[in-house]
C-alpha cells in the first residue's frame, strides 16, 4: 500500500516550502491517530453524527498526503452510514482505514527528511 502514496499534489501545494511540508504531515501523523480513536468511540456509542462528522474531518487529510486509495474506505463508511447504519460495515471499513493509516506513518515520516 505504501506505493500507492503520491506526495504530487502535497508538493504542489507547498510550492517548495520544505518546513510547510513536514508541519502538513506531521498533522496528519499527530491528528489521524486522535481521529481513527474517536471514530471508534463514536461507533462503539453508536452516535452516528458524531461519527459522520469526524469523518468528514478526517477525509480530506487522507487526500492532502496524498493516501487517495483511503477514500474509497471512506466512501464505504460514509455509504454504510446512509438510512439505517450498519455497524458490521463501518467497523470493518474503519479496520480498513485504521490499517492503511499505519502502513503509511513511516513513509510519511521519512518523506519529510527526503524532501
Amino acid at each position: 500500500m505504501i506505493n500507492e502514496i503520491d506526495l504530487t499534489y502535497l508538493r504542489n501545494v507547498v510550492l517548495g516550502n520544505q518546513q510547510l511540508f513536514a508541519e502538513i504531515i506531521e498533522t496528519f501523523l499527530e491528528q489521524t491517530p486522535e481521529y481513527l480513536i474517536k471514530l471508534k468511540q463514536a461507533l462503539e456509542e453508536k452516535n452516528w453524527h458524531s461519527f459522520a462528522k469526524i469523518l468528514h474531518k478526517a477525509k480530506p487529510s487522507f487526500k492532502t498526503v496524498g493516501i487517495t486509495h483511503a477514500t474509497t474506505v471512506i466512501e464505504a463508511i460514509e455509504k454504510a452510514l446512509h438510512n439505517k447504519p450498519d455497524a458490521d460495515i463501518i467497523l470493518l471499513n474503519l479496520n480498513k482505514l485504521s490499517q492503511i493509516s499505519e502502513d503509511s506513518y513511516g513513509f510519511l515520516r521519512q518523506s519529510v527528511s527526503t524532501f
